[in-house]
C-alpha cells in the first residue's frame, strides 16, 4: 500500500475511536479492578490505566496520576452502580490511587501487588549491601545469597544495617496494612496490569 508513518498511525487512532464509542460496558458488573500508571514521556510524565485483570481489557486510560485524572477514569468508564459492586482494586503504593479508591469505589478492598511489596523490600536490602561492602569485601557479589548464614557472620554491623532496614520496612508496610494484608490472604495480582503496561509501551 505504500503508506508512510503518519497515515498508518491515523488508521490506528480512527479505529480505536471505533472501537471505544462502540464498546459498551455499562451491563458488565466488575467485581474486581485494577489502577495502574505507566511512564510516559521522558522525565516523570505518567498516564493512569484503569482496566479489567479477569478479561484482560483496558478499560481507559488519563493522562497523570493525579486525584482529578482517577475521577476522570471512574466518571467515564464505569456508572454509579458499577462503581458500587466493585469489590476489590489491585494497585502499587501510590497514596494518590489508595485516596482515589476510597472515595470513588467505597466498597473495595484495596489489594497492593506482591510484586511491588517484594520490591521494597529487596531494594531496601541491596541499598544496604552497597553502602556496607565498602567496609566489608565478604559482601561483594553477595546480592543473590544475602540471607545466608555464612555472608552475614561476618559482618555484625551488617546485620544491624539489615535489622534497621526490616524496621523501615514494617515502617512502610504499616501505614499499608490492609492493603499488604490483602494481598497476602488473596490471590489478586497486578500482572495482567502489568503485561498490558508492556503492550502499551
Amino acid at each position: 500500500m505504500r503508506c508512510g508513518f503518519n497515515v498508518i498511525n491515523r488508521f490506528l487512532h480512527q479505529s480505536v475511536e471505533r472501537g471505544m464509542k462502540r464498546r459498551s460496558n455499562s451491563q458488565v458488573d466488575f467485581d474486581h479492578l485494577s489502577i495502574n500508571e505507566k511512564l510516559f514521556k521522558k522525565g516523570h510524565h505518567y498516564i493512569t490505566v484503569f482496566s479489567h485483570p479477569d478479561s484482560g481489557p483496558v478499560l481507559d486510560i488519563e493522562e497523570d496520576r493525579t486525584k482529578e485524572a482517577c475521577k476522570k477514569l471512574s466518571n467515564k468508564s464505569l456508572i454509579i452502580d458499577q462503581l458500587e459492586k466493585v469489590g476489590s482494586i489491585t494497585m502499587d503504593m501510590w497514596k494518590t490511587y489508595m485516596l482515589s479508591a476510597k472515595e470513588f469505589l467505597s466498597n473495595a478492598s484495596i489489594v497492593h501487588d506482591r510484586f511491588h511489596l517484594i520490591k521494597y523490600i529487596n531494594e531496601g536490602i541491596d541499598k544496604i549491601r552497597r553502602r556496607e561492602v565498602k567496609h566489608h569485601q565478604e559482601l561483594k557479589n553477595s546480592r543473590c545469597q544475602l540471607w545466608g548464614k555464612q555472608i552475614l557472620a561476618g559482618s555484625r554491623k551488617f546485620q544491624g544495617s539489615v535489622q534497621d532496614r526490616k524496621l523501615y520496612a514494617w515502617s512502610l508496610f504499616k501505614n499499608h496494612i490492609t492493603g499488604v494484608v490483602n494481598a497476602l490472604i488473596s490471590n489478586l495480582t497486578d500482572a495482567m496490569a502489568e503485561r498490558l503496561n508492556g503492550k502499551i509501551q
